[in-house]
Order: structure tokens, then sequence, then C-alpha cells
């Protein structure tokens, strides 16, 4: 396994002073237990085998700590093939990557989708059966979107598998700020599904405003007021008048 940097600055990041001391620890022994790529298994079992090698954890605890991290954009958590996954974000900015291929399945791929957190109830929203209380129990729905999915959700992951058949797949960064957009043009999830339905429909690689919130009448560029003026006025003009 490669070395990790650690830069000074993160000691004045405002993400990491919100963790606790239990939480802070806990990303720091993500970061060396990653792949190159920054992305590591997920599942309750695996991250205590790696990350706790020599300390009696709670499942529980660890399944808060992954929320808490994925609520302020530490990690993004995502599920590919019933397995969950996570990706350290802006890892690429502060790590060398060595590897030619990835330990994992990637977050761009076409199989992979986010799984959005509740910070209020510490729960994973997809593929709940992976990251709870009880890891052991078996996922009786095949299906990686569960009915206990937000409509949001789905409609979010709709997009991303959108924009893959258009052969414009959204990278990480991209995925951050289409959610980071959606969130200026409404804090109304059902809003915000009618917006990327929208984007889905009219082929669009973004997000606007709906079409019923446009603002009408706005003006074109040539539709000035029309003015009249007199002979004189040109006359003036013809004879450098000012």
């Amino acid at each position: 396994m490669p070395n990790r940097i650690i830069k000074e600055s993160i000691c004045c990041s405002e993400d990491i002073n919100s963790l606790t001391p239990q939480e802070e620890v806990f990303f720091y022994r993500i970061m060396v237990n990653c792949d190159d790529y920054g992305e590591l298994d997920a599942r309750l079992p695996i991250l205590k085998a790696k990350l706790y090698p020599l300390k009696p954890m709670k499942s529980s605890d660890i399944n808060r700590y992954l929320v808490k991290l994925a609520s302020i954009n530490l990690i993004t958590l995502y599920e590919n093939a019933g397995i969950n996954y996570l990706k350290m974000t802006s890892w690429d900015k502060h790590q060398q990557i060595r590897a030619h291929r990835h330990k994992y399945p990637s977050i761009s791929d076409e199989k992979s989708h986010l799984i959005s957190v509740d910070i209020n109830s510490n729960q994973m929203i997809t593929n709940a059966p992976v990251i709870q209380s009880n890891p052991i129990q078996s996922n009786p729905n095949p299906n990686p979107y569960t009915e206990a999915e937000k409509p949001l959700d789905v409609a979010i992951n709709d997009f991303i598998q959108f924009r893959k058949e258009t052969k414009k797949p959204m990278t990480e960064r991209a995925i951050k700020l289409f959610q980071t957009e959606l969130n200026k043009l409404s804090p109304n999830d059902d809003i915000k599904v009618k917006i990327i339905n929208q984007s889905i429909l009219k082929g669009w690689t973004s997000v606007y405003p709906l079409a019923s919130d446009k603002p009408k009448g706005i003006p074109q560029k040539n539709n000035f007021e029309q003015r009249q003026y007199s002979d004189d006025f040109f006359k003036e003009l013809d004879g450098g008048a000012v």
C-alpha cells in the first residue's frame, strides 16, 4: 500500500474541524486503506476488519461515522452489484495515482449508483440491507433501488444513467456540481424531481428552472422602445450642433 499525503492545511479545514475526534480518526484510517483511486469497500464487516484490526468497534458507530463523512462531502457513498463502496472526495488533488487499474468498481462505472444519507437518522437510503445494524442479514430485494428509496434519489440516478447513455458520463466532480446546482434551483424535493425529469425529456446535460417558473415577457435584444424624431433633430445632427 503506497504512503498517503496529509498536508498541514488539513488543520485549518472547516470540514475536518466539524468532526468529533472519533470521526476524524475514522477519516484518517479510511485514507490509509483506500486504493490508489481513493476507493474502498464500505461494508461494515470489511471496514471493521481493515480500519480497526485491534479494536472492538460497534457496527452502529462505524455506520454513524460513514453517514457523517458523507453528509459533509468528505466521502461519496455508492453501490455496485449489491455491495457498498466509498470514494474520498478531492482525492486526485492531494494523492498520487500509481496503479493502472481500480481495485474496486469505480463510482463512474455504469452499474454504480449513488447512496444518499440521512444525517438525522444515521441511515443510508439505498441498498439498506448492507449498511445497517445487522450486516449479516441478506438482501431480500435484488433490485438496487429499494422500496424505501426517495423519488429524488431515483431521479438523480436516472439522470446519471441518462448521461452515460448519451456518451457524456459524469465525473465525481460533475455529480457534486450537479447536486449543488439542483439545490440552488429549489429546496423542495418534488420540484427537484420535476427539474431533473425536464432535463432528461429535453435531452439537456444540465438542470435549469422549470419552464413554468421562467419569468415571462423578457424583452429580446432587439425589442427596444420605438422613438419618433423630428426633421429638425436630423438637421441639427447634419449641422454638427452640440
